[in-house]
């Protein structure tokens, strides 16, 4: 083999490998995965504990979620509910988790709404809604975030079911309103 020959086939074949392994890693945004929020596993997940933080608890322990349910000796958290859709009105849809965390053999009870979204630089939280009152309903209408929950009267019959309208607005997740519905109690009528 010539010398030009040998050149000529370390350029062909040797320098496209050290190129590309010198090439960046593409972006999740670059390999289509900007909106693959579907595929994360939020009943195998890792939480923060600031739920307990509502309660005046100063746990602070990463709580790592298995099949929807994290607990010790002390404390449950559970994810209640996922949901998807775009309240950004990007196009790309964020993933709205429901979680309750309470205390063991208590009947005390917080609840968290989360919303994530899909990023090229990965999962980000976007937002977290706490309550002290169990969610009756949460659901996503449009580019709302729509939080249902009882207000007034006693818990077993409450004076109002109270929807308040939560919607991005371009930095944080606002209340933009609320609709009231005296509650009427089905079981005596």
């Amino acid at each position: 083999m010539k010398r030009g020959d040998a050149i000529l086939v370390f350029m062909l074949l040797v320098l496209p490998c050290v190129l590309l392994a010198q090439a960046p890693k593409p972006s999740l945004l670059e390999q289509g995965l900007h909106d693959d929020i579907h595929s994360v596993d939020f009943r195998n997940f890792d939480y923060p504990s600031d739920c307990w933080a509502q309660m005046n608890d100063r746990f602070d322990k990463k709580v790592s979620v298995s099949n929807g349910t994290w607990q010790d000796l002390d404390r449950v958290f559970h994810v209640d509910q996922i949901l998807y859709g775009d309240l950004k009105g990007d196009g790309r849809p964020e993933a709205v988790v429901v979680a309750s965390c309470s205390y063991t053999g208590l009947n005390s009870e917080s609840t968290v709404t989360y919303v994530f979204e899909m990023s090229s630089a990965g999962l980000k939280r976007l937002a977290a809604l706490y309550s002290h009152d169990p969610n009756l309903g949460v659901r996503v209408s449009g580019t709302q975030l729509l939080l249902s929950y009882s207000e007034g009267g006693l818990s077993a019959r409450p004076e109002w079911i109270v929807t308040a309208k939560f919607q991005w607005s371009g930095t944080a997740l606002v209340r933009v309103g609320e609709d009231r519905k005296r509650f009427t109690n089905w079981l005596n009528r």
